[in-house]
């Protein structure tokens, strides 16, 4: 699903500048799930 993001994003790109179609491509792209806290200080250690 994040990494969805990434096919939507050049899509959108080629949508408004139709010339670099088939042209630009993600070298790189990252995708993770980041858990927080209520007070949003890192949890550092187990946590149950």
């Amino acid at each position: 699903m994040i990494l969805n993001h990434r096919d939507k994003l050049i899509k959108q790109l080629v949508n408004l500048f139709p010339e670099l179609e088939n042209r630009i491509w993600a070298d790189y792209y990252w995708g993770a799930f980041f858990g927080e806290t209520h007070d949003g200080l890192p949890t550092i250690g187990m946590f149950s």
